[in-house]
């Protein structure tokens, strides 16, 4: 799809959203719209559909995090963004963007019913977002300039050194300040340069205050743009000035989000070969099953025939593997801690952690040694600790991750033993 939809959402639901098409270079093929999205949808036809939504609605920020991997980079952002949020960390979505230049990991935090609301919106008018961007976050960068975007009663503020931020601009020059745009002291903001940008319709409401800015800074550029911000944020867009700096909130459980149905053509010769490879994969699974019950036939005669050669006293072989079993739980109350209650006990611990399975076990010298892959350290914390609580000595000797999962080796003796 060379061509693309960028449609822009107001920071009010009752207000019209807009929308523009533009070519793979950013150009303008089709004239900016406005009104309800329903419009927006008859636009789609082949073309990739990008949302913007309101800044004001999606922190930005540039955290320095000790870890690396999309799987524990989102276990620890909630809780490096915690104290900048006002809201409490389970009702909001963080997404995660690639690194950059600077030391920081991109992070962008909105609150999930303001996604949910979203995404209805679109799913309304018929409209699948193959991608979302903060507004905010694809205002034009300059290594030289500070960028600013006026509209409405927000300045969108975008510094060469740091992340985009939107705040109240009434009046101008405070904002500029609390976002560090323009230095309070007047020797360094007599070296600054601001470029920015305003809807042609809202200038007479901002020259006056814009024009008196030019007395603070080294030089002050002001583009007035006929159809507003948007072709100027879809633009950046073409430009693939998200990689890196923008953001896509389609992430983690909004990923599904998206207009699948729209690139079905695209993937159905891949679905058709993962088909077949299913088929193959069960018919295998059937061969194995049928000789895993082969294997379990067999191994029930040598039971059978070791049953009689440990307990010839026995007159009927009927649940031999019970009769073997209450045999070996009377050994153990003569003394030391046996298998099987070693594996009960291990048994309701995995109950508790249901995603955690076993990949290799050991017994020897009454100590059970097991090799557990769990989706993360928790649920092995959860296993070992209610392993200790049914009267174990139980520890987690070391846990790695591979992959999305965390391996770790569990070590389980009997009470009283060290």
């Amino acid at each position: 799809m060379a061509e693309t939809l960028v449609i822009r959402l107001p920071i009010d639901a009752a207000d019209a959203a807009s929308w523009v098409v533009t070519d793979v270079a950013g150009t303008r093929v089709a004239g900016m719209q406005r009104g309800p999205l329903s419009l927006a949808a008859a636009m789609v036809a082949n073309r990739r559909v990008v949302v913007l939504v309101p800044g004001s609605d999606v922190l930005l920020s540039e955290p320095e995090l000790p870890v690396r991997g999309s799987g524990r980079l989102q276990q620890v952002v909630p809780f490096a963004l915690e104290e900048s949020l006002a809201d409490d960390v389970e009702s909001m979505h963080f997404a995660v963007g690639r690194h950059g230049d600077r030391p920081g990991t991109p992070v962008a935090a909105v609150s999930q019913e303001r996604m949910r609301a979203w995404l209805a919106e679109l799913a309304a008018a018929g409209l699948h977002a193959d991608a979302m961007y903060a507004d905010t976050s694809v205002m034009p960068a300059n290594p030289g300039q500070i960028v600013v975007a006026l509209e409405g009663t927000l300045a969108h503020i975008r510094r060469p050194d740091a992340v985009p931020v939107t705040l109240p601009a009434n009046p101008l020059a405070d904002a500029l300040t609390i976002a560090g745009a323009l230095d309070p002291d007047p020797a360094i903001a007599s070296t600054q340069h601001l470029l920015v940008y305003v809807p042609q319709s809202e200038w007479p409401a901002w020259e006056e205050e814009t024009e008196a800015l030019r007395a603070r800074c080294a030089t002050l550029r002001v583009q007035a743009l006929p159809d507003g911000l948007l072709p100027l944020f879809a633009h950046q867009l073409a430009a693939e000035h998200p990689v890196g700096a923008s953001i896509n909130l389609l992430q983690g459980a909004f990923a599904g989000q998206s207009g699948f149905a729209a690139h079905w053509s695209t993937w159905r010769v891949a679905a058709m070969l993962a088909g077949a490879l299913l088929v193959t994969h069960l018919a295998a699974q059937g061969i194995e099953l049928w000789r895993l019950k082969a294997s379990e036939k067999r191994n029930a005669a040598d039971i059978e025939q070791v049953f009689h050669q440990a307990m010839p006293e026995a007159r009927t072989t009927a649940n031999a593997r019970q009769q073997m079993e209450g045999r070996l739980g009377v050994g153990r109350a003569s003394g030391g801690t046996g298998l099987l209650e070693s594996l009960g006990a291990l048994g309701g611990a995995l109950a508790q952690a249901p995603s955690t399975s076993v990949s290799a076990i050991s017994y020897r010298d009454s100590v059970l040694d097991l090799k557990l892959t769990a989706p993360d350290v928790a649920s092995l914390d959860r296993i070992t600790k209610f392993v200790t609580q049914r009267g174990f000595a139980a520890s987690l000797e070391g846990t790695n991750q591979q992959g999305a999962q965390f391996e770790g080796r569990l070590q389980v003796k009997g009470a009283g033993k060290s």
